[in-house]
């Protein structure tokens, strides 16, 4: 079988609110999470509240959209914003769209990807959702559509559960309906070293128009380590995951590796089937892997990104941006010995209670068929 387009087209002319969660969206206290999956809780039945119409005095709360140019570390200047103390895009949707996302609903049966910003999110995205419909079949709607920062309630529930979502926020970040166990759909997380997460960002950075940057790498690189850029820092937010987890285990969470996923992706698929307890076959796993290889994925998204009105992920030359090499080790076409030497001593100082660990580079990688 090979790998077509979904017969069931979404509505792309639906013009869908645009922002980016910050890395401080909620009211919360900050939790913050182990490796590995943990096995899905027995959730008692319970009776949920509905939530109260407070809009109004929560937008009070978060304040505004504090919009600035922002210099690198070589003085280039960066649109970036602050919004409730973390730093985001400059998306004047967004403090509206945090509001939203508080009242958010979900399906048990519905599928939640997590992961901090240029991890893999996309390609996971697409691979997940060919798995739960069974069949190695492209989704006809930007990935986009179904993030809790960009949509809406009302476009969700156009949906037929189940679905699959993704969020770049931390735990804090959450609608409440996922972090109070109102909703008990099940999550995965995935998570990229950081090397090669800072060299994807920059180039989506300096493509994307909204941000009006063209700086150097170099320059960019103190942005990145001072947590300059949306979302905030990667390091506090790996660690506020990590931490979640060991605070809360009964979570329904797999955890994921975009290295090893790269390095066997149908091996990692058997996890994503195991952990949602779909039953599909080895057959279809190696067909989805086949479909979603990253030059494929490339293509696919140059010819669907067109269909969603008010994009955020343009580049200044129009074109979609979310695939380039997805290369393991691409960092070091990018990091000075120096710019090394900086960022392993930022690893060291910032990992150093963690467990967490991650490859730099893959054995036998070949860039030509990315």
């Amino acid at each position: 079988m090979g790998c077509k387009l979904s017969a069931k087209a979404f509505k792309h002319d639906e013009v869908c609110p645009v922002s980016y969660t910050s890395k401080n969206v909620t009211l919360t206290d900050k939790v913050m999470a182990t490796n590995g999956v943990i096995p899905k809780p027995e959730v008692k039945e319970r009776e949920i509240s509905k939530p109260t119409n407070n809009n109004d005095s929560l937008l009070t709360q978060l304040g505004g959209l504090d919009i600035m140019r922002v210099p690198d570390g070589e003085g280039s200047l960066i649109t970036l914003a602050k919004f409730f103390g973390g730093w985001t895009a400059p998306m004047p949707a967004l403090p509206a769209q945090v509001v939203r996302s508080q009242s958010f609903t979900f399906h048990d049966s519905d599928v939640i990807l997590l992961g901090y910003a240029k991890s893999g999110s996309h390609w996971l995205w697409e691979m997940v959702h060919m798995l739960m419909k069974g069949r190695p079949e492209y989704c006809t709607t930007p990935k986009e559509r179904l993030m809790l920062s960009f949509s809406t309630q009302e476009f969700f529930d156009t949906l037929d559960p189940p679905r699959v979502f993704n969020c770049h926020a931390p735990w804090q970040g959450l609608p409440p309906a996922l972090r109070t166990g109102q909703s008990d759909c099940r999550m995965i997380y995935i998570l990229r070293n950081p090397k090669d997460v800072a060299v994807s960002y920059y180039h989506q950075l300096s493509k994307q128009k909204i941000f009006d940057y063209e700086g150097s790498f170099h320059g960019y690189l103190d942005l990145f380590l001072e947590g300059k850029v949306p979302g905030g820092s990667w390091f506090d937010y790996v660690l506020g995951w990590e931490e979640t987890m060991k605070n809360n285990p009964h979570l329904p969470l797999l955890v994921l590796y975009y290295e090893d996923t790269k390095e066997d992706t149908v091996a990692t698929l058997r996890k994503v089937n195991q952990f949602l307890g779909l039953g599909r076959s080895e057959e279809l796993l190696r067909e989805v892997a086949d479909c979603c290889t990253i030059s494929k994925m490339r293509h696919l998204d140059q010819n669907l990104k067109h269909h969603l009105k008010d994009n955020p992920n343009v580049s200044k030359t129009g074109q979609s941006f979310m695939y380039r090499k997805g290369q393991v080790g691409d960092w070091k076409n990018y990091f000075s010995v120096a710019d090394n030497n900086r960022f392993e001593r930022m690893i060291k100082t910032k990992l150093k209670n963690s467990s967490l660990a991650f490859r730099y580079e893959l054995e036998g990688e070949n860039a030509e068929d990315l």
